[in-house]
């Protein structure tokens, strides 16, 4: 699956509207996945609501969406997600860059 977004003239990391969208989608990520981790260390059932974009973001950056590319995915997000501060969204952010970043290392 290919996803192609149109160019429009509002950006929050002022890049191309599908990286944008990419680095968009992996901070609602990162912010859910930390949300419900914090609400299963509590006993709530996690998995029933647990967010779920990988296949999303992977193909928004031009992944094909393998059981091993899964994988990676989400060894890099248990990083990322043990990170985030909820009260900061400027960190989160920049998290989101550095997740970002890091796929597009394990692409090449």
């Amino acid at each position: 699956m290919e996803i192609d977004i149109k160019q429009t003239s509002a950006s929050l990391f002022q890049l191309s509207n599908q990286q944008d969208l990419t680095l968009f989608l992996i901070r609602k990520e990162l912010e859910g996945t930390k949300f419900m981790d914090d609400l299963a260390s509590v006993g709530f059932d996690r998995f029933r609501y647990d967010p779920n974009l990988a296949g999303v973001i992977l193909a928004l950056m031009g992944f094909k969406v393998t059981e091993e590319i899964l994988d990676s995915f989400c060894e890099i997000q248990k990083k990322y997600t043990e990170k985030v501060n909820l009260d900061n969204i400027e960190s989160i952010n920049a998290l989101a860059l550095q997740f970002y970043s890091e796929l597009i290392q394990n692409k090449r």
